[in-house]
């Protein structure tokens, strides 16, 4: 989305509502969106949501 949409953020917020919705009645635990902080909607609404549990630790093997 254009970062001037009109309502873009409650188009967004809708979406990502239906999203967790469908993960919630199928079972799924653990939801992951890809998105970038510079996001003029999505980063804002994911900084809204509640966090579960402690920050993720990603392992990295270098070989």
């Amino acid at each position: 989305m254009d970062e001037h949409q009109p309502d873009g953020d409650r188009h967004l917020e809708a979406a990502v509502h239906r999203a967790l919705t469908s993960c919630a009645d199928a079972g799924v635990e653990l939801v992951e969106f890809d998105g970038h902080v510079t996001d003029p909607h999505l980063h804002p609404l994911l900084q809204r949501l509640p966090r579960v549990g402690a920050d993720p630790l990603d392992l990295v093997e270098v070989s």
